[in-house]
């Protein structure tokens, strides 16, 4: 059990990436990377995370418009979902997925700085609580929920979690697939000088854990910028964010929760690296392209486990 719990813990930034592009007679050895969103157009993402592990492999995707409006502040980012599906095959699932892809994937907004940072959902106390109550309503019609008390009372506990989520987290969660196209927006980078750094990062859970970051700009050519970063969560603060995971599931009988811990303790091995690739428009200090690969490995005794997630975002034409 404390392996499968350990590889569920779910991690709030993107990963690695393909090969480096080759060098160019166009490089450039620095980038100033402005925020110049363009204002009269849309702008047309599409985004795809695929999870393998325990040689099974899940899918999903989504295609969704940006809409920058300049406002005195900075800019307020209206995001539109298009269309969104997935490799899913079982019929009772799918057809599960598109009651909550229709009641939960609507427009929303989110206000930017004049440097392009993401600061804050509007109306966030209301768009959070019509998630609540779908998610509530799901839970309480669902059939095989209906059979099984016990699992019915874990997906309540699950749901209380997200409810107390701390609201850093929650919009972390929310802009998975929207941060990377904003990411180095109003920066300067230099080829050969990379940035590293311990970051602070909300959980979940209401942790705050330290990721190791090194941050490196590859090369500039033809209007682009190509930078990567990786990143590593450390073991002591991988343990912080499982005793964390652990005490919000009240559910959990106390017994199971403590030999939890206590085998997660005794782990191993334990590593949680993400590598990101970006290719950034110089011009406006939009996403052109963005890749990453995340990997989750734990191996306690005789048990091995390894879940690589794969995330993507990309300009599409409207």
């Amino acid at each position: 059990m404390a392996v499968a719990v350990a590889m569920a813990l779910p991690a709030q930034s993107g990963a690695a990436a393909p090969s480096v592009p080759a060098a160019s007679s166009e490089q450039a050895a620095s980038a100033e990377i402005p925020f110049d969103p363009p204002l009269d157009s849309k702008v047309r993402y599409r985004w795809e995370k695929t999870e393998q592990r325990d040689g099974k492999t899940d899918m999903s995707w989504s295609v969704d418009d940006f809409q920058f409006d300049q406002i005195e502040s900075g800019y307020r980012l209206t995001v539109t979902p298009v269309s969104s599906g997935s490799n899913e095959s079982d019929p009772r699932k799918l057809a599960m997925m598109k009651r909550l892809d229709d009641l939960t994937r609507q427009p929303f907004v989110l206000r930017l700085n004049e440097g392009g940072e993401i600061e804050n959902l509007e109306n966030a106390d209301l768009y959070w609580s019509r998630i609540y109550d779908v998610l509530q309503e799901e839970i309480g019609k669902d059939a095989e929920i209906k059979k099984d008390p016990a699992f019915r009372e874990l997906m309540e506990n699950v749901l209380g979690m997200f409810r107390n989520m701390p609201a850093e987290a929650k919009q972390a969660l929310l802009v998975e697939s929207i941060q990377p196209a904003v990411e180095f927006a109003n920066t300067h980078t230099e080829v050969g000088k990379p940035l590293t750094s311990s970051v602070p990062t909300p959980s979940l859970y209401g942790e705050v854990i330290n990721r190791e970051v090194a941050i490196r700009l590859r090369k500039v050519a033809a209007g682009t910028a190509f930078l990567t970063i990786s990143s590593t969560i450390p073991r002591a603060e991988l343990d912080k964010l499982m005793r964390a995971f652990l005490k919000q599931l009240t559910a959990l009988p106390a017994d199971k929760r403590q030999e939890a811990q206590k085998a997660m303790a005794s782990f191993e091995g334990f590593r949680h690296d993400t590598n990101s690739d970006y290719e950034v428009s110089v011009d406006d200090g939009l996403l052109e392209r963005f890749q990453s690969t995340e990997t989750i490995e734990v191996s306690d005794k005789d048990k091995q486990s390894r879940k690589v997630t794969t995330r993507s975002l990309a300009r599409i034409d409207n």
